[in-house]
């Protein structure tokens, strides 16, 4: 059951995050006029806050697809982890959190949920490799 949360979880999430693409190519030609504009009047500092603002977001976009794409893989791996089923609901649902934390908060800006995010994420992915290599449970032999 843990499988199918994360892996539902995870193509909710990427829908989610299209979106947010598809907002950032509808902005992306007023961007362009604007990084023109601000580059023709000479101000380097506004170019650079302009620049780094715009890549702020699309680093958060790509970063929370790729996420989601780990969560669903880790979801899909679930049955080859030697965990018991409550153990498992705990890499799953620490795994969401990750995945929720570190793609929000980035996107926002906001850098301590976001690195608690990105640090959980880290460590679940860890825990999850432990429980692939300890071997299959009982669920994936039947």
């Amino acid at each position: 059951m843990v499988r199918k949360v994360m892996i539902s979880f995870a193509l909710f999430w990427i829908c989610l995050w299209c979106i947010c693409g598809v907002y950032l190519g509808m902005t992306r030609q007023a961007f362009a006029q604007d990084m023109g504009q601000i580059a023709a009047s000479g101000d380097l500092a506004a170019f650079w806050r302009a620049w780094s603002s715009a890549k702020a977001e699309t680093t958060a976009h790509s970063h929370a697809l790729c996420a989601s794409f780990v969560l669903m893989l880790i979801g899909l791996a679930m049955p080859y982890m030697g965990y018991s089923e409550p153990m498992k609901w705990v890499v799953g649902v620490c795994l969401i959190v990750a995945v929720v934390l570190s793609s929000v908060f980035q996107w926002l800006g906001v850098l301590p949920p976001m690195m608690i995010g990105n640090l959980l994420l880290v460590v679940m992915v860890l825990v999850s490799l432990a429980g692939a290599v300890m071997g299959p449970s009982q669920e994936a032999d039947a």
